[in-house]
């Protein structure tokens, strides 16, 4: 690992760890928005929960009318049925009560399907949530459900959570939901904190890892500066490198200090020791050079001399030729005179 990781920069090692971090905010921020939209989906689940007992109440009373002989089960039911039809909420809340038979009851948003079929109701899409919805309500008592359908305010396509609860004493299955725009701009607004909390705290933290780097890497820089001045033979061992802190980097700078003061020291004292052997080396080039010329004149007496042996040979041959001469002169008047007598 610590091989892998020298094969960087120390800014980029930095960097390495800001985009980890950063990652890291990321993946709690997700998991933190995501907690925060099931949050907002339960509590509207809550809330549409809320709505259908404050109406099951509201039957309730209506019936307790019936029972008490106040009204009529049948005029009970429609003075709750048409209670139910005008009922609004959070300004696009409305009720569907809807009987065993299936037939719409009240409608408080379409008053047009009032009497109509349940199963005959269809969506853009060709869906018929009501009638998946019914069975399940009348089965288990409650039944939710989530699919697209147009908002009558904003008349976009929207998802909708939706909830049938049943009432078996009149045998009606009571309907509304609730849209999820309010959530998604809820989630919309978290997100945008979100990423403005992330940028105003990635921003200083960004520049302290630019600082942080300087810091680590200014003081590295001088000291590998000052060792390749020294290493290309041209170095000024008097430089010293500044040891404030109390960090590695301060260290480092103190031994390079103590490492230039005791290279310096050396130095210092070869310097003596090079100008004797500079001086001794001086009187050996003279003596060499005396040599040279003691030999030059040896050399010269030498060919002098050789030159006068010559000319010596040369006359010691001119005179025995000489004598070689007279003598044959000699021996010639010898047999001349011989030859007289």
């Amino acid at each position: 690992m610590i091989t892998f990781l020298r094969r960087f920069t120390i800014l980029q090692r930095l960097m390495m760890m800001l985009v980890m971090a950063a990652i890291g905010t990321v993946c709690f921020a997700s998991f933190s928005i995501k907690e925060q939209y099931s949050n907002l989906i339960e509590q509207k689940w809550q809330q549409i929960d809320g709505q259908l007992g404050s109406l099951l109440s509201v039957i309730d009373i209506h019936r307790q009318d019936a029972l008490s002989g106040k009204l009529s089960e049948a005029e009970a039911q429609q003075a709750a049925a048409n209670l139910i039809d005008q009922t609004r909420y959070a300004g696009v809340g409305y009720f569907i009560v809807i009987d065993d038979n299936n037939q719409i009851l009240a409608h408080g948003e379409r008053s047009d399907l009032i009497g109509t079929s349940a199963l005959n109701f269809k969506l853009q899409n060709g869906t018929n949530p009501l009638a998946t919805m019914l069975p399940l309500a009348r089965q288990n008592g409650k039944t939710m459900l989530e699919y697209p359908i147009a908002n009558p305010v904003s008349k976009n396509i929207e998802d909708k959570l939706v909830e049938a609860r049943y009432y078996p004493e009149w045998g009606w299955t009571l309907i509304t939901g609730a849209y999820l725009s309010d959530v998604k701009q809820s989630l919309k607004a978290v997100i945008i904190d979100y990423l403005i909390i992330m940028f105003l705290i990635s921003v200083p933290i960004f520049a302290f890892f630019l600082v942080l780097n300087h810091s680590i890497t200014s003081p590295l820089n001088d000291a590998i500066d000052a060792l390749e001045d020294i290493a290309q033979g041209e170095g000024d061992l008097s430089q010293r490198l500044s040891t404030q802190g109390k960090d590695e980097v301060a260290h480092l700078a103190h031994a390079f200090n103590l490492f230039a003061q005791k290279i310096g020291d050396m130095v210092g004292h070869l310097q003596p020791l090079g100008q004797s052997l500079d001086n001794d080396a001086k009187q050996l080039m003279l003596a060499v050079e005396e040599s040279n010329q003691s030999a030059e004149h040896i050399h010269r007496e030498t060919g002098s001399v050789a030159t006068a042996v010559n000319q010596m040979l040369s006359t010691t041959h001119e005179m025995a030729s000489n004598t070689q001469q007279a003598a044959d002169a000699a021996n010639s008047v010898k047999n001349q005179a011989q030859q007289s007598q």
